[in-house]
C-alpha cells in the first residue's frame, strides 16, 4: 500500500459511532460532506465527487476506511468505487447510505464479506 496519512482521529472515531450515512453536498466555499478526512493520499486539500479524478478517489478511500476500519481494504478497492459510486453521484451532491457501501464491499471481497456478516471487520455493523 502507498503511503497514507491518517488524521483527525477523533473526528474519525466521533463519525464511526454516529452510524450516520455519507452525505455530500455543494455550498458556496465549495464541497461539503458530514465525514471527516482522515486517511490523505490523493487530494490533501479534500473530497470531491462526480467526475473519475484524484478528489473523488479520496473520498472513495475515506468512505471505504470509514465503513470498514482496515486501511489495506480501502486501498486495495478505492478506485473500483470511485468509478462504481463516488465518480456517478451528481456534481451538487448525495448520500451514500452506510448499508449500500457494506453491500458493495460484500459483492466485491469475499472474504470481508464473511467477517461482516459474523459481526466482524466492519466499523458501525
Amino acid at each position: 500500500m502507498a503511503s497514507v496519512k491518517l488524521q483527525n482521529e477523533v473526528e474519525m472515531k466521533r463519525f464511526i459511532a454516529s452510524g450516520d450515512d455519507f452525505v455530500m453536498s455543494r455550498t458556496p466555499e465549495g464541497a461539503s460532506t458530514n465525514f471527516p478526512h482522515v486517511l490523505v493520499f490523493h487530494s490533501p486539500d479534500g473530497f470531491e465527487w462526480g467526475y473519475a479524478g484524484s478528489g473523488p478517489a479520496e473520498t472513495a478511500l475515506n468512505i471505504l476506511f470509514l465503513v470498514t476500519g482496515d486501511s489495506t481494504l480501502a486501498w486495495l478497492y478505492h478506485q473500483d468505487y470511485k468509478f462504481d459510486v463516488v465518480g456517478n453521484i451528481p456534481g451538487e451532491g448525495g448520500i451514500i447510505r452506510r448499508e449500500e457501501v457494506i453491500e458493495w464491499l460484500k459483492d466485491h471481497d469475499a472474504s470481508w464479506a464473511r467477517r461482516a456478516s459474523a459481526g466482524e471487520g466492519a466499523y458501525g455493523s
